[in-house]
């Protein structure tokens, strides 16, 4: 039924209460974040005395959903017309029934306003609503009045359930040889609702071996754990699965679930035996005697589950001086030895052994080879031999250290049976190498001193080489004889007459001119020597143009067009080569200078194609000398090459001279430029023809063209056409309005001379420009004439403009000009605000707080200043430097402003958290200005400092983990977070728990890591369960924790041990096969498949006479006895834990006695 108090007939006056915003993050800590976002209630105003009313906008109920695990903050308003007219009555709130009083708890704020909070943490696991009857009285005495609401809270899903493993098979046994194949089906249940409560599984921490041989696939809801890979016993036997049930949260964080599976992996026969003891070399002296032990081999099953005997031979090799036993795997000498034995002189034999399974219905039975070196080392029973007597050899003269000689003949440089090699009678010319050897060893014969190979000086070489023992008592040895030929070579070179060649030849020489001949000798003989020398070769500048005979060195002068020009080169340099054994030997050059002789051939020659100088008028000298110059190529010093200057032309009034040695030309008096005025132009020119001609017979000579030119002096200053120029302007005059002009001529003629440029010489201070050409002024780009804006305050201009003419340097002549210029004021000036300081606030401050003053000035005379805060422009920003949006949290009006002074004060509640910086754009306007609109902004942030009111949170409310036993110190386990929402909290972490587990682990009190201290052992601790503590660094400081369990796995770290039993038994020969004789058993500390035993019998200490169980340790007879064939055994017997290969407690040995049967 709808409430009354929002029926249409209802006219009464009502009053709107805003929307209270607040908000319930219930997570996995279980902290409250805020209150939800909840509609405020209307408060109706009533006669008296009616009963209070919820205003509820038409609803029936109120209806509140919250997270479970979050906390609520209602607010609930109520009134009267009594309450208001006559006195203050407090209005109260309640709930009816243990539920809602367990729930719900009442904080009143005020006569009609109390907030409603959750008074315990919901979970939606346990109820998802609840539905509450609220109570509410005005409070009077006698006639108070009562009313009921109802409230549904509804309780909304959070992900705070793991996944819990249903019952399944933590061990499964897979034979190595099985296919692809399903070999479990896991399940785990979540209680969360939705995606929280779905599941998926997969493989955790497994390696890239594994991830190929085990799969873990997601299938209705199961896991399902399939084998799709190869297993190999012999590889590894064991693997240990973590599969992880994930639930699929899409936000926030997924929980986790670990289940672990053993896959025991079962051994079939299929791997052929292994060598575990194979010796590399052995050495052995050729006289040790026959049945001599040698080596021995050891081998085993290659599949370590089935344990089969093995038998051994030697399949190669042997040559029948070596056997085995083939049992044991010894090897002995069974022939006689010997170290000089030519079908074997390295000493060195090569055995390949066969190891084979005696394996029971397996054909044919497994088997590996391997290979053992056995080394027969000499004893000293024979003479050093030479396998030559005699040795002929030959070798280069100058041939160079450690170069061999080379053997002629079939002889071959081998020695047998020695220690020592050395030479005697070689005067240290040559070398042996190697000096040192052991039975039979090639040799080298090296040049050791190549000076000493001269075949002028000596052509042969006659020495002994000897091979001996180095025993101390009488060495055996023996010599052979070597003779060495010196072969010659060429090694002389062709040697000239000169040093230098040297000739001279006049420059227009003939062709066919014989300049010299050549002459070289070589010391060598034949064609080594001078016989065959040859002149191959004649290179330089010139010696293209040059003939050069090949045998009697003769150079000559091919043709006329050799090009040989004295004015170019007076000598050419060019080099002859010499070769002797008909050119192809050795070679030799030699330098040819050929000096040319001078010719008179060439005429003088100006430097330049022109002269060209400058002269003022009324000077008698050139602004600089004029000199001509010209140059007679011929020889110099000769009368071809001396060389005269005369004026041939141009000079009509004998104005200039020139000097004839040195070709100087110098004006006789000075010109005057205006008495050449009947040329047009700013210059005057004078065109000359210069001579240079030399003293030769005949005489040669060359003309040049010299052009002087007449230059005006500026003799006249510019006259300004005004003695002083004035002019008055606004102060808000447009840059580049032109405000006068000055003008200025000049009396001279030249166009240079007579022109005229202005320029401000001082006064304008940057405010005015001047046209150059034109003269007029005009207000500069970018001036500011304001007075009051100038220092000091200044209303005139005084300019200093100067007209210049075209004169250059101290040439130049000028005039000067004042010219004021006086500014009228115009009101047009802005207020500024004087740059505000950043400020900060506690975010503790009470409305009020004085938090800064800005300032603001005016240039004008009378302004009047008022402040403004622009909060659409302003912005404010998180601790991330996110932008606050005014929807999310309205910070208008969070400071506030005096408009007339400009302080600035705190203006409603702060909350750093959710706005740390706030950037306010203040604003002053002058409300003196003639025209509106003189205003300024500015940006003033204020930082609003933390107080440290949140305590730190962690992501999850607990952690579990699992972790091997033994695993090492150091590894991590696993790593938790905490947050704190306030800024720069620095959180340290800490364990609390028992103290004897706090010693197994460790944390990282800054990064939240835990990780192992010490060795575990999960016989002495299942599970390790410790409480994590944050703690901030605030003052005071607050912390937050968070349980952690961890479970440790078991590890095959301890090896099956004997329980002692009597060690001797005895048992009658005729007993039937199959009888106990003796039990053995042994107990392992480890659980499950580490801890199974397994009980092994040495087959050779059987001899077949006996079995073992494997399962229980039971010696049986395995085949009869007869006492008088054997009356005793003792056997051998070990046991093995299930882990990869196992871990043995070594061998237990029984004896057992055999007595005579009752027939005897």
């Amino acid at each position: 039924m709808a409430s009354p108090l929002l029926s249409p007939q209802v006219a009464r006056p009502v009053v709107v209460l805003p929307w209270y915003y607040a908000e319930s993050t219930g997570d996995e800590g279980g902290a409250s974040s805020g209150p939800l976002l909840i509609p405020a209630y209307l408060l109706q105003v009533m006669k008296a005395n009616s009963p209070p009313k919820f205003a509820l906008e038409g609803a029936s109920e109120i209806v509140v959903k919250v997270r479970e695990r979050g906390r609520i903050a209602l607010a609930s308003f109520c009134t009267d017309y009594v309450a208001k007219m006559l006195t203050e009555i407090v209005s109260l709130f309640g709930v009816v029934g243990p539920v809602g009083q367990e729930i719900l708890r009442f904080e009143r704020l005020g006569a009609t306003e109390a907030n409603v909070y959750l008074n315990k943490e919901l979970d939606r696991e346990m109820a998802d609503s609840y539905s509450l009857v609220l109570t509410l009285t005005d409070g009077r005495l006698g006639d108070g009045q009562f009313i009921r609401h109802s409230m549904l809270i509804i309780v909304e899903d959070v992900n705070d359930n793991e996944p819990v493993f249903k019952s399944f098979r933590s061990t499964i046994n897979v034979r190595e040889d099985s296919p692809p194949k399903i070999l479990e089906t896991v399940e785990a249940i979540d209680s969360d609702a939705g995606p929280f409560g779905q599941v998926l599984y997969q493989l955790g921490n497994v390696d890239k071996d594994t991830s190929k041989i085990f799969s873990v696939q997601t299938t209705q809801g199961k896991g399902v754990i399939s084998l799709i890979g190869s297993l190999d016993y012999e590889r590894k036997s064991l693997y240990q699965l973590r599969v992880l049930a994930i639930d699929r949260a899409n936000t926030g964080r997924r929980n986790t679930a670990t289940a672990a599976i053993v896959i025991k992996v079962e051994d079939v026969e299929d791997q052929p035996p292994v060598f575990i003891s194979v010796p590399s070399v052995t050495r052995i002296p050729e006289d040790l005697p026959i049945n001599s032990a040698v080596l021995s081999v050891k081998a085993i099953d290659g599949d370590r589950g089935v344990n089969n005997a093995i038998t051994y031979r030697i399949s190669k090799g042997s040559r029948g001086l070596f056997s085995i036993d083939r049992t044991s795997g010894l090897v002995i000498v069974s022939g006689k030895l010997d170290r000089e034995n030519t079908d074997n002189r390295n000493g060195a034999f090569i055995l390949e052994i066969e190891a084979q399974e005696i394996a029971l219905g397996v054909y044919p039975s497994p088997s590996v080879t391997t290979e053992v070196t056995i080394i027969v080392t000499d004893v000293n029973d024979e003479t050093p031999t030479f396998l030559s007597r005699q040795y002929i050899a030959e070798i280069n003269e100058n041939a160079e250290v450690n170069v061999p000689v080379n053997l002629l003949g079939s002889s071959t440089a081998e020695v047998i049976d020695h220690d020592q090699i050395f030479l005697e009678g070689d005067d240290s010319v040559f070398d042996v190498t190697p000096s040192e050897g052991v039975n039979e060893a090639s040799f080298l014969i090296r040049v050791k001193n190549s000076v000493a190979l001269d075949y002028e000086r000596i052509q042969e070489f006659n020495f002994r080489i000897v091979a001996q023992e180095t025993v101390p008592i009488l060495p055996k040895s023996s010599t052979a004889d070597v003779t060495v030929y010196i072969r010659d070579v060429n090694d002389n070179f062709p040697e000239f007459s000169e040093d230098v060649y040297r000739v001279s030849v006049p420059e227009n020489a003939e062709a066919g001119t014989i300049l010299t001949t050549i002459r070289a000798h070589d010391k060598d003989s034949g064609d080594f020597g001078t016989k065959g020398i040859r002149y191959t070769d004649i290179r330089g500048q010139i010696a293209d143009k040059l003939h050069l005979d090949p045998v009697s060195g003769v150079i000559s002068i091919k043709g006329a067009d050799h090009g040989m020009d004295r004015e170019t080169t007076s000598q050419y340099f060019v080099t002859v080569e010499a070769r002797d054994s008909n050119g192809l030997g050795n070679r030799n050059t030699v330098q040819l200078v050929i000096s040319v002789d001078d010719v008179n051939d060439n005429t003088p020659r100006f430097l330049q194609q022109k002269y060209e100088a400058r002269l003022n008028e009324n000077e008698d000298n050139f602004l600089t000398p004029l000199i001509v110059q010209a140059q007679d190529d011929d020889l110099r010093g000769s009368s071809n090459s001396q060389v005269r200057y005369q004026i041939v032309e141009g000079d009509i009034n004998k104005n200039f001279t020139i000097n004839q040695m040195t070709g100087e030309i110098r004006p006789r008096t000075v010109v005057d430029f205006e008495k050449m005025s009947n040329e047009k132009g700013d210059i005057r020119t004078f065109r000359l023809k210069v001579r240079a001609y030399d003293l030769g017979t005949p005489s040669l000579y060359s003309d040049v063209p010299v052009i002087i030119y007449v230059q005006d002096v500026n003799d006249f200053p510019p006259i300004f056409m005004q003695p002083y120029y004035s002019k008055s302007i606004p102060e808000d005059i447009e840059p580049g309005t032109s405000v006068v002009q000055v003008k200025a001529l000049d009396g001279d003629h030249s166009s240079s001379n007579s022109q005229v440029v202005y320029r401000i010489q001082s006064g304008a201070q940057d405010k005015f420009v001047i046209d150059a050409n034109t003269g007029v002024i005009s207000v500069a780009r970018g001036a500011n004439l304001d007075p009051d804006r100038t220092i000091p305050k200044s209303n005139f201009y005084l300019l200093d403009v100067v007209a210049l003419d075209g004169g250059i340097g101290i040439e130049q002549q000028q005039n000067r000009v004042p010219v004021n210029i006086s500014i009228m004021d115009v009101n047009n000036k802005a207020p500024k605000f004087v740059d505000p300081t950043p400020a900060t606030i506690s975010e503790s401050a009470p409305v009020g707080t004085v938090v800064t003053k800005v300032s603001a000035t005016d240039a004008d005379e009378r302004p009047v200043l008022r402040f403004s805060v622009d909060y659409r422009s302003s912005e404010g920003r998180t601790e991330e430097g996110a932008l606050v949006s005014p929807t999310e949290y309205d910070y208008s009006n969070i400071f506030s402003i005096n408009a007339v002074d400009g302080t600035i004060s705190v203006g409603k509640a702060l909350d750093r958290e959710k706005l740390e910086v706030m950037r306010l754009v203040i604003k002053v306007e002058d409300l003196a200005a003639a025209t509106k609109g003189q205003t300024s902004t500015a940006t003033l942030t204020i930082k609003i400092e933390d107080v440290n009111d949140n305590r730190p949170r962690f992501q999850r409310r607990y952690y579990r983990q699992a972790v091997t036993e033994n695993t090492k110190p150091g590894s991590p386990i696993v790593t938790v977070v905490a947050e704190d929402a306030d800024r720069n909290r620095s959180l340290t972490y800490s364990l609390q728990g028992n103290s004897d587990i706090i010693g197994l682990v460790g944390m990282d009190k800054k990064s939240g890591e835990v990780s192992v201290s010490n060795k575990i052992d999960r016989e002495m601790f299942s599970w390790l369960n410790v409480t994590v503590i944050a703690t901030d660094n605030g003052i005071p400081p607050l912390s937050g924790a968070a349980d952690i369990f961890i479970q440790v796995l078991d590890e095959n770290d301890n090896n099956p041990v004997f329980i002692s039993s009597a060690s001797d038994f005895s048992v009658a020969e005729d007993v039937s096969i199959g009888t106990e004789v003796a039990l053995v058993q042994a107990t392992d500390a480890d659980v499950g498949e580490y801890g199974k035993i397994t009980y092994l019998l040495d087959t050779s200490s059987t001899q077949g006479r006996f079995r073992i169980n494997k399962e229980t340790g039971s010696i049986t007879v395995a085949s009869p006895l007869d006492r008088e064939e054997k009356d005793s055994y003792t056997l051998v017997v070990q046991a093995w834990d299930n882990y990869d290969y196992g871990f043995s407690t070594g061998e237990k040995q029984k004896s057992i006695q055999t007595n005579n049967s009752s027939s005897h």
